[in-house]
């Protein structure tokens, strides 16, 4: 090959790095993780829906809206939006009860929206919890549990300063 003009030289044969074989090899290894990865993750899902969820302790006893509002976050699983609506109807009949010591006097608390009972109250308690009630049950997207559970924790703590109405 010394033939060849202006001193080019002839091709050089290079190896492949890989071959055909050991593509195919490859390939097959790759698969069959990938099956065992997709049963492993089958029978582990498998396992954890199987496993009974974990008692929660009881609540502590608690009278008038305080049962209300536990057996309000005991019923509601999924729809905390609808958990959320129930809860702003416990505490709007709740104040409506005792409406006679409420600071604004007689209301309809039932009918009015959250911004009416924060302003007929002023800034309390209360009108905040409202308004946070109120974001909760109307935003775009779903209230999660926890939003929920803090929500029906406010609600307790609330009530269980001066009645809830102060």
């Amino acid at each position: 090959m010394t033939g060849l003009p202006y001193g080019l030289a002839g091709p050089l044969h290079i190896e492949e790095p890989f071959s055909t074989w050991k593509l195919v090899a490859a390939g097959f290894f790759l698969w069959l993780a990938y099956r065992v990865l997709r049963w492993l993750s089958r029978r582990w899902r498998a396992n954890r829906a199987a496993r009974p969820a974990p008692e929660t302790p009881a609540a502590p006893a608690t009278t008038g809206l305080g049962a209300v509002v536990e057996e309000i976050r005991r019923r509601t699983r999924e729809d905390y939006r609808r958990g959320c609506h129930e809860l702003a109807a416990a505490l709007r009949r709740h104040l409506e009860q005792n409406r006679d010591s409420s600071p604004a006097g007689p209301h309809p608390f039932p009918i009015l929206t959250a911004r009416e009972i924060a302003r007929r109250l002023g800034d309390t308690a209360v009108s905040r919890f409202f308004g946070l009630l109120a974001e909760l049950q109307f935003r775009r997207r779903e209230p999660s549990k926890s939003d929920f559970e803090g929500a029906c924790d406010l609600a307790i703590e609330i009530v269980g300063q001066s009645g809830g109405l102060r």
